[in-house]
């Protein structure tokens, strides 16, 4: 199982993944998160964040959040291609293995997509992408907060261009809902792989904290579909002792796969690049 930490999104983010490292000691994270919009400036400042961090860290996987809200029509009448043409080929150049997460958050009560928009843009940017050559493979991400709405299924794609589904969650309740349960089991039925994220956002307090990391390695563990994670930063792990020496403690879970064992299974042969 892979685990992941993120979001790196600037050059701030680079204090809090040293101090995330730190914390969890020999456990690194093998995957990154990082956020994007297909527009020229936030394509442009991303490559050019993403090139010096591939450059100035060892090998990891790039899983990469893409929002499209407000631009659903110019991705679906084909607008947006160059921007996302330009993004596949940085991506491509870089040479590191991406998870993408199109339109990330889909069903968010706060920025909801419109179904019918949001599989066509979903659909539309897998196929422009797909034609790059980018070593990618798809993730299918809802929020677990979202779940008020329990027809998810209105967003889906299809199996054709999904390879992943993911599932947000940041409230330490949602792990005990049926709809989340529900979700994982449902990528299980679709013979696809699921990915968490999330971090304890809303934690007060380290026993919260605590609480909160507890719900989120045992709902890994309960559902074998789950094939990788990634824990959202907070510089509170590094003042909340406990918390971080628990994270740590779970992190040394020979299941989970770190940064010092990613090169030998995801980095690409020569014969691949």
């Amino acid at each position: 199982m892979l685990s992941g930490w993120g979001q790196f999104s600037s050059a701030g983010d680079a204090d809090d993944l040293a101090a995330h490292d730190k914390a969890v000691a020999l456990h690194a994270p093998a995957m990154i998160s990082f956020y994007v919009a297909p527009d020229s400036a936030s394509v442009s400042g991303f490559l050019s964040h993403y090139r010096e961090f591939a450059a100035t860290h060892g090998f990891s996987v790039a899983q990469i959040a893409i929002n499209f809200r407000g631009m659903e029509h110019d991705v679906a009448t084909r607008m947006r291609d160059p921007q996302l043409l330009v993004l596949g080929d940085g991506l491509r150049d870089v040479g590191r293995p991406v998870l993408l997460r199109i339109g990330y958050a889909f069903n968010n009560p706060g920025g909801l997509y419109e179904p019918s928009a949001y599989i066509g843009v979903f659909r539309h940017a897998t196929d422009v992408v797909r034609k790059d050559h980018l070593n990618f493979a798809t993730v299918w991400d809802a929020t677990a907060f979202g779940f008020s709405d329990p027809h998810s299924m209105k967003w889906f794609p299809g199996d054709d261009v999904v390879d992943w589904w993911g599932i947000d969650i940041f409230d330490a309740s949602e792990f005990s809902r049926a709809e989340s349960e529900a979700f994982v089991d449902d990528a299980a039925r679709h013979r696809k792989p699921a990915i968490i994220d999330g971090s304890p956002a809303f934690a007060k307090s380290e026993a919260e904290a605590l609480k909160w990391y507890a719900a989120f390695f045992d709902f890994i563990r309960s559902n074998p579909a789950i094939k990788a994670f990634s824990i959202h930063p907070t510089m509170r792990l590094t003042r909340w002792i406990k918390a971080g020496a628990y994270v740590r403690q779970q992190l040394a879970d020979p299941r989970f796969i770190d940064a010092s064992q990613a090169p030998s299974l995801f980095r690409p042969s020569r014969s691949e690049q």
